[in-house]
């Protein structure tokens, strides 16, 4: 069963992220447009249906151009999780 994460899970799971970012050596995607779509992400953990969408189309298309990028999946992938 799954079960929806509370605000306080949200900001360790991006704390989270945040850490494997920085720790990454190389981030082939653009820093403008992961810095637009991290803006995106982070409106949407404040529940706004609009961001979330932009949220999860902003990674994907990153996704598409970094596939093996490890922070990108996990950013589409939250993304996608909070359509859910």
């Amino acid at each position: 069963m799954l079960t929806r994460l509370t605000t306080t899970q949200w900001g360790r799971f991006t704390a989270a992220v945040l850490t494997i970012a920085l720790s990454t050596a190389a981030q082939a995607v653009p820093e403008a447009q992961f810095q637009s779509a991290f803006a995106q992400f982070s409106q949407a953990l404040t529940g706004d249906s609009d961001a979330i969408d932009k949220s999860a189309e902003m990674f994907g298309t990153l996704l598409s151009t970094e596939p093996g990028n490890p922070v990108v999946m996990v950013y589409a992938g939250a993304s996608t999780a909070l359509r859910a």
